[in-house]
């Protein structure tokens, strides 16, 4: 069984050369904070997560 949000945060480790922070919000303040394209696959992974069914994530190329 999974243990409480707490604790699982408080597991989580970063390579310090890599990453400097994390964040943990609700999926409505990622919306308020991410670029659209950028939610919608957050949305996407979580539901994925969630059901067991593949998500399909089409990724565009930045063009110069």
């Amino acid at each position: 069984m999974a243990g409480t949000g707490a604790e699982e945060i408080s597991k989580i480790r970063l390579d310090p050369d890599e990453h400097d922070l994390y964040a943990v919000r609700s999926m409505s303040k990622w919306a308020e904070t991410m670029g659209t394209k950028e939610y919608q696959r957050l949305a996407a992974v979580l539901r994925a997560r969630a059901t067991g069914v593949p998500a399909y994530l089409e990724l565009s190329r930045v063009r110069p």
